[in-house]
């Protein structure tokens, strides 16, 4: 393995390439260390800046397979133990099934990185190997260089960048991309032209893995060429990962704006909060509502398909008869028209409802949603699909606009119209099945925001303020998946969209940028990601804000991958959370929630928010939670703002 031998006593740069090339002819000439490694007589060979690479004596087309390389597959606990960590081979682990990893025997440990690879690599657990393909022609004397990470900032090493690299780069034709292509997609379509679909690849972007052994040495930018016609790179500031902007230690502040800092924790033990059997216990002094309060849940329409009260209905075509013969032919006509892939608004009815009316027996066939057709379009298709049909008329009909979650919920929609049963997760109302030092912990997060927000509102700013930590570890929850925070972050903001004269300063965003800020010094840079899905800003953390966000701030949260809310104050108007059908489906559907001082009948959402911490049509969803402890009402009053205005 001569080239892992190189690799342990040169720079890092030297491991790896940023870009591929043929070497000089004379160097294939004396080739006295070559060493045939397959029927292409692949060899390697040392470079003077990369280190050893690998290389072809001769032509090889686009799309050949250069080799299905053996791996030695690791369990996830295996690899985490570090068992590979003193070997040769440890640096070349491959991302693998089930959160596994794996070692790449034979050719896969030797191909060196490139941003603009010329092959592509295809993993196969079903048969435990990984497919090298060529993705362009291979001239002779060229490198054969797969992709790390599309990221480079991720990887272990600094990218070696030759003087020749934007003359290589830039005479690139497009002719040489007549291969497999680059990108994932055109990769599955050549795999499946090619019949590989029984191997089952698994089809992931190199990913590379960093060894706590190994010496940690700055990344640096992209090695991809610069696009033609863009803003000159003097003119922009340094990436936020970037040496650069790690060395100025700060972010681009205005001259309102303070660097993000370390905040203190919230004033809170456990002890304080359970006796020494390690039971519940509010000692003297603790008053209910104070120092620890309830919360309730305040649910999305994603959650609000599991109450029993989800009795929403929508409008469908259907045909009527009571003729039984033309139950088969008028079932072919709804899976002619309603195919079970096409229609998801669909997906949850069943398509025959029977129901004796009378002494008689009526079939109905579910059709289409009324907005798909018209009556005289549908009766035309059912005469052209059987002259047995031109005798029915299409009709509307209204049928639950979902499925039934709750044995509750199946019961009153059958009675309207079958439909399927998929049991959902207990999402529980409120806080009181919370231990009580929980309750507490949120108290304490609550307080600091109301102290805060007051503060702010002497500083003749908006009285909005948040604040994010990561929640104790005995409140974590215990479900698989859950991807622990990073612990000790904690930031707290302000809103200065006053101070600075800047309508984008809300609270929320500045507190996710103090985040980002943090995660860019130490000692957070040193805090390797657990596993995927953990490096995005605010993921596991709990954020506790004054006043529900508005939907951008709300957005801003979820794309940060919070875990959970807290907040004070709703808003009536353009809050992003309290959702109100009506926003959907304009119609008046109140969103009643407990509030202090407002009766459970009450509508405190006039105009309401639109749920979006739990949609189906997202792809994160978080918990939120409004605070029903007390609040003084000095400072409710203090903290009033307009509700035209978006927080």
């Amino acid at each position: 393995m001569h080239k892992n031998e190189t690799a342990s006593h040169q720079p890092p740069e030297t491991t790896s390439s940023a870009i591929h090339q043929p070497l000089p002819q004379d160097c294939l000439q004396d080739n006295p260390d070559t060493h045939p490694m397959n029927p292409f007589g692949l060899f390697i060979r040392p470079h003077p800046t990369r280190g050893n690479g690998l290389f072809s004596p001769c032509p090889i087309p686009a799309g050949t397979i250069i080799e299905e390389s053996p791996v030695l597959v690791l369990t996830k606990e295996q690899w985490e133990q570090g068992q590979m960590n003193g070997t040769i081979l440890g640096e070349y682990g491959f991302c693998w099934s089930a959160g596994g990893m794996a070692i790449g025997l034979g050719l896969a440990s030797l191909f060196n990185h490139s941003s603009k690879p010329n092959v592509n690599f295809i993993r196969s657990p079903s048969t435990k190997t990984i497919r090298f393909v060529t993705a362009k022609t291979i001239s002779p004397g060229e490198e054969l260089c797969i992709c790390y990470t599309a990221d480079e900032s991720k990887l272990w090493f600094a990218p070696a960048r030759g003087e020749e690299e934007d003359e290589v780069l830039g005479g690139e034709s497009e002719d040489e991309g007549d291969g497999l292509p680059d990108d994932v997609d055109g990769l599955v379509e050549d795999v499946q032209q090619a019949n590989l679909d029984s191997l089952e690849p698994t089809l992931q972007a190199p990913r590379p893995v960093r060894i706590s052994s190994l010496p940690s040495y700055p990344s640096s930018s992209s090695s991809s060429p610069a696009p033609q016609h863009t803003i000159p790179p003097s003119s922009l500031p340094a990436p936020l990962h970037s040496s650069e902007h790690k060395a100025s230690g700060r972010r681009h502040l205005s001259k309102h704006r303070q660097p993000a800092t370390l905040v203190e924790d919230l004033a809170w033990q456990e002890d304080e909060w359970k006796d020494e059997m390690g039971r519940d216990h509010v000692g003297e002094g603790k008053k209910a509502g104070e120092d620890w309060g309830e919360v309730i849940r305040v649910k999305g329409p994603a959650e609000r398909e599991n109450d029993g009260n989800d009795r929403e209905l929508m409008q469908v075509w259907i045909l009527e008869f009571s003729d039984a013969k033309l139950t088969k032919t008028a079932l072919n006509f709804s899976k002619e028209i309603w195919p079970n892939d096409v229609n998801e608004r669909l997906r949850h009815l069943k398509r025959v409802c029977r129901r004796n009316e009378d002494g008689k027996e009526i079939c109905r066939i579910a059709l289409c949603p009324l907005d798909e057709h018209s009556a005289d379009s549908l009766s035309s298709l059912m005469t052209a699909f059987s002259p047995l049909l031109s005798s029915l008329t299409p009709k509307p009909w209204s049928v639950p606009s979902s499925g039934a979650r709750t044995q509750e919920q199946l019961k009153w929609k059958h009675h309207i119209w079958p439909v399927s049963f998929s049991p959902a997760p207990i999402i529980p109302a409120d806080s009181s099945s919370w231990p009580v030092s929980r309750k507490a912990w949120v108290a304490a997060g609550i307080k600091r925001v109301l102290e805060m927000a007051v503060d702010a509102k002497k500083k003749n700013e908006l009285p909005v303020a948040t604040f994010c930590t990561s929640a104790p570890p005995c409140f974590w929850p215990t479900m698989d998946g859950f991807i622990p925070p990073t612990l000790n972050l904690r930031a707290s903001s302000c809103d200065t969209r006053i101070s600075e004269s800047h309508p984008l300063r809300h609270a929320t965003l500045n507190c996710v940028a103090s985040i980002a800020h943090l995660r860019t010094v130490p000692p957070f840079t040193d805090v390797p990601p657990t596993r995927n899905g953990a490096d995005y800003l605010l993921t596991s953390l709990s954020l506790f804000i004054s006043h529900e966000p508005c939907v951008m701030c709300a957005m801003a949260l979820l794309h940060s991958r919070v875990r959970e809310v807290f907040y004070v104050f709703p808003r009536r108007k353009g809050g992003g959370f309290e959702y109100n059908e009506s926003n959907e489906h304009g119609e008046a559907s109140p969103v009643h929630q407990h509030d202090e001082g407002v009766s459970s009948g009450e509508d405190i959402n006039e105009q309401g928010g639109f749920g979006i911490h739990a949609r189906r049509d997202l792809n994160h969803r978080f918990e939120v939670w409004k605070w029903y402890g007390h609040v003084d009402a000095d400072i409710r009053k203090e903290l009033e703002i307009d509700e035209n205005l978006q927080l």
